[in-house]
């Protein structure tokens, strides 16, 4: 368990932690989402048989730029124990952890003192 000042700590280090991986690893994403599609995809053409390419470039999408942010969020979060051990749920920057010490889904004491 955790203290209130390490949580406090915790929760502010966070964003300074993730803010650049994340922004890093999005617009990398989206280069390569970009070079990657222009040689499949012709956005002008409008046909039903050019829906198959998209729908195909989306899914990649959300597979190597959107599931990785959230795994590697997740990584962070339990690097600085911000993570309910009971439930697994990301203990955010909401002020009622602070207030109540407790985890907001399952109601477990996560801070003392």
């Amino acid at each position: 368990m955790m203290t209130r000042a390490q949580f406090a700590k915790a929760q502010r280090a966070v964003p300074r932690t993730a803010a650049p991986i994340i922004f890093g690893w999005f617009f990398v994403s989206i280069l390569v989402f970009g070079a990657v599609s222009s040689h499949f995809v012709n956005w002008d053409d409008k046909s039903q048989q050019n829906l198959l390419p998209m729908l195909a470039s989306g899914i990649l999408l959300i597979i190597f730029c959107i599931l990785p942010i959230w795994f590697t969020l997740k990584v962070i979060y339990r690097m600085y124990e911000l993570i309910c051990p009971s439930c697994g749920n990301f203990l955010t920057r909401d002020p009622s952890i602070l207030r109540t010490g407790r985890c907001n889904k399952c109601q477990s004491e996560i801070l003392h003192g």
